[in-house]
């Protein structure tokens, strides 16, 4: 049997068995579940569940508050959708695809006003077409879209899916033998159809019986067949080198030549087919964009309208009635007096039919509003888009707004206020008016009900005066509470990067061979400069510490012939050591000398001379024994003792006395160091710890400067290859552009035949 390959769209009968398994074992069995469909995972079933059949989910339309919230989260939580989720009340996914909406309709807005500066060849699709799904391809988020009706001869498959999810979500008691029952027929039935599909087979003449390989018989996924393997040992091949001459001698350039020529015709006609298929492209392109223009158009022409949303009204119908009833009254009065021809009562009587105010009737024209979701979503979108600060370059410019939280009180939200014509306003002439005084003018002030002589103009400058004074000395007041200022302030100059350790940019690592040629070289220059020194240097032997040139000069004095010369030699070699390669408290009492640079051909010449005559003739040692010998001042008694008794006995005794004495020091010793181990225990138990954190401290240091030196090269390293890297996926990209295009030609190319042939 095939495999089945689990996912895909959801149909009406999942649903409807993962309802029903919800219902029975909880959201928290999901693997419990997902064992009821055959077809799906326990992971889609959990999304599934929490994305589209839960009953708390909303699939209304979004109202303008939660495109406001939404958009406002967005900008304080980018990407973090589950949290936004719950705060709006949508599931995570309803919220990216509103979000990716709103930023579709804000660039289809902004496309709209350039519809007239760009061709249709320059107009890019926009995001939604690049989302939607062709013919094709799979969706890869198929747990929140609505399900697919129910076929009306439903698959074995299903049937047999539904059948054991009725069985099992019809068994309360639990129990799992007639689940193993129910598994082990239905294995059994399977077994049967699979026989009874051969045995028709097998009598249409169509044998599928399985063959059970033989022993001896070839396994040709396994072996090779035909194989010959060859013979051990040497293996002559005079006869092949025979056979490749021949070919080589055999090849014809004409042959050639002609190969080449409909390797290139060939060439020619691939590059004209891209060309066309190029053009084809071009056009294709064009013609769509050109109707999905055409379809933004229509979508604008016959978009609904929306409900003309009006402010409330300033006057209640009873205020309206109280005023035609007043009015009516006033001209009836008039009448009255009129017909009488009574002056004085005319005079009390004013006309209240004709209000002269210098407010229009006419209820102005609200100002157009800005739509604050579309430049909210036209903000993000740009800013989605810039570039990195890496880069460099300007910021995006974006669209200046009122900002508003959600849920609050601004500007924007308050209602438009129809104004009122018999409604006067608090300052006049840039009066100021208190909460304690009186408006100075009334809307029947022209119907002769107040006085004109009134002069209340002068009392009201008085009174702003006053209130100046107290606004100014209220100020002053708080000004001299405030503390005094501190001048205290310090300069930090910035920090000045040390620049020599850091390795340079276009340093190139030398090979081995060239450190062990400059090692060599180095060496070879430390050779040469320690010839030039005395042999005492070279070979580290002891000098003196004090050298007393007056006595040495004395002694130079005594010496006459050859003597002489090495003696000066001697004499010069010694101050001219001491005062160029001084040791710790050496002294040099009188005038040192200094030797000149010595050619090192002449040191050569000279080393070379000394060795021939040590070749010649070899130096005999028994002067010098002899000489050791007759010297009877070391150590105050002779070597070279006779035979006799008393020398012995006083031998014996020095020795017992300085035993003796080496016995007392020893103990003394002894003593010292057991009360130096005493005191200084702790300190030296202190200083070894001291001394291994010293040691560690060092090591640590040493690898982090060798981490240092290899992160810096490495970030060198990614640096240069940036560039390659960068342009080898630009050309992978532009190549997948190129494949994608020509598939998209053929495809409306076979489309087209296709409807030619139908």
């Amino acid at each position: 049997m095939a495999p089945t390959v689990k996912g895909g769209i959801w149909k009406n009968v999942e649903d409807e068995i993962l309802k029903a398994a919800v219902s029975k074992y909880g959201k928290n069995q999901w693997a419990r579940i997902s064992s009821l469909l055959v077809r799906k995972t326990a992971k889609q079933c959990k999304a599934r569940w929490y994305e589209w059949l839960d009953p708390g989910i909303k699939k209304i339309e979004w109202t303008k508050e939660e495109d406001e919230k939404l958009l406002h989260l967005a900008k304080l939580m980018p990407t973090q959708w589950r949290t936004v989720a719950t705060i709006v009340g949508r599931t995570a996914t309803q919220c990216l695809e509103r979000y990716q909406k709103l930023l579709d309709d804000a660039e289809i807005k902004e496309s709209s006003f350039n519809l007239d500066s760009l061709s249709n060849e320059t107009s890019a699709p926009t995001a939604d077409d690049v989302r939607r799904l062709r013919p094709g391809e799979i969706d890869p988020n198929p747990e929140n879209k609505p399900a697919l009706p129910d076929a009306v001869d439903m698959d074995e498959d299903e049937k047999e899916m539904l059948s054991e999810a009725r069985a099992r979500l019809a068994n309360t008691q639990g129990k799992k033998a007639k689940r193993k029952a129910r598994e082990k027929q239905l294995e059994e039935s399977r077994r049967l159809a699979v026989l009874q599909k051969r045995r028709e087979l097998k009598a249409a003449g169509i044998n599928i019986r399985l063959h059970h390989r033989k022993k001896g018989q070839m396994d040709y996924n396994a072996d090779i067949p035909f194989e010959k393997k060859p013979a051990l040992g040497f293996y002559d091949t005079t006869e092949e080198q025979l056979i490749n001459e021949t070919l080589k001698n055999n090849i014809d350039l004409h042959q050639l030549e002609e190969k080449k020529k409909d390797q290139e015709d060939s060439d020619k006609k691939k590059r004209k087919k891209e060309e066309f298929n190029k053009s084809a492209i071009a056009a294709f392109q064009a013609s769509e964009n050109a109707r999905n223009i055409q379809k933004l158009k229509d979508v604008e022409q016959f978009s609904k309208r929306r409900k003309l949303i009006l402010p409330d009204p300033q006057i209640n119908d009873n205020e309206i009635d109280e005023v035609i009833k007043l009015n009516k009254a006033g001209e009836y009065a008039r009448s009255l007096v009129s017909m009488t021809g009574n002056q004085a009562t005319r005079g009390f009587i004013g006309q209240y039919s004709h209000i002269n105010t210098a407010v229009p009737i006419r209820t102005p024209r609200t100002p157009a509003q800005d739509d604050h979701i579309l430049i909210q979503a036209k903000n993000l979108k740009a800013l989605t888009q810039q570039q990195s600060s890496l880069f460099g370059g300007e910021n995006t410019p974006l669209h200046q707004t009122i900002e508003t939280e959600p849920n609050k009180n601004s500007s924007r939200n308050t209602p438009i206020v129809t104004p009122n014509p018999l409604a006067v306003s608090l300052t006049q002439n840039n009066i100021s008016i208190k909460s304690n005084s009186t408006p100075f003018r009334t809307p029947y002030n022209n119907f002769n009900i107040s006085q004109k002589n009134l002069n209340l103009t002068e009392f009201a400058d008085k009174e702003d005066k006053l209130y100046e004074k107290s606004q100014k000395e209220h100020l002053r007041s708080k000004f001299s509470s405030l503390p005094k200022p501190l001048n205290d302030f310090e300069l930090e100059l910035p920090i000045e990067e040390d620049y020599i350790d850091k390795p340079k940019e276009f340093d190139i690592e030398k090979d081995a061979e060239d450190i062990n040629k400059e090692h060599q070289i180095l060496k070879e220059k430390r050779k040469l400069l320690d010839l030039k020194k005395s042999k005492v240097i070279q070979k580290d032997l002891p000098r003196p510490l004090i050298i007393n040139m007056e006595l040495l000069l004395k002694w130079l004095k005594t010496t006459q012939g050859a003597e002489l010369l090495i003696t000066e030699e001697m004499i010069k070699l010694l101050s001219h050591d001491a005062s160029r390669y001084p040791i710790l408290k050496s002294k040099i009492i009188g005038t040192s000398y200094f030797i000149d640079n010595i050619d090192n051909n002449f040191i050569f010449c000279a080393y070379n001379e000394i060795q021939k005559e040590i070749k010649q003739d070899s130096i005999p040692i028994e002067p010098y024994i002899k000489l050791i010998n007759n010297k009877k001042d070391l150590y105050n008694f002779d070597f070279t003792l006779e035979k006799d008794s008393k020398d012995l006995n006083n031998l014996k005794n020095y020795w017992k006395n300085i035993q003796k004495i080496m016995s007392k020091e020893a103990d003394k010793g002894n003593k010292i160091e057991k009360k130096l181990d005493i005191i200084l225990n702790e300190y030296q138990v202190r200083s070894k710890i001291i001394s291994k954190k010293i040691y560690d401290s060092i090591e640590a240091i040493s690898l982090a400067k060798q981490e240092l030196y290899c992160f810096q090269n490495l970030n060198l390293s990614e640096k240069k290859a940036l560039p390659k890297r960068l342009n080898s996926l630009k050309n992978d990209l532009q190549f997948l552009k190129r494949r994608e295009s020509k598939g998209q030609t053929k495809y409306q190319y076979l489309l087209e035949k296709k409807k030619e042939f139908t």
